[in-house]
């Protein structure tokens, strides 16, 4: 016997999946953010790994 899940719950399902990809995603950028700004060496430091980059233009 066939174990078929309905074309909505199917829907509703990836919607789940997708929502929960995006909400770690800010949750890990939020908590990122709050720790540089918690740390303000380790943000002074990663300013200055940024500012050390090449221009597009120069490489």
């Amino acid at each position: 016997m066939a174990n078929h899940l309905p074309s909505g719950e199917i829907v509703v399902e990836i919607s789940i999946i997708l929502n929960a990809r995006s909400v770690s995603t800010a949750i890990a950028i939020n908590n990122s953010m709050f720790l540089l700004l918690k740390n303000p060496d380790k943000l002074l430091k990663l300013r200055e790994e940024i500012d050390g980059v090449p221009d597009e233009d120069v490489i």
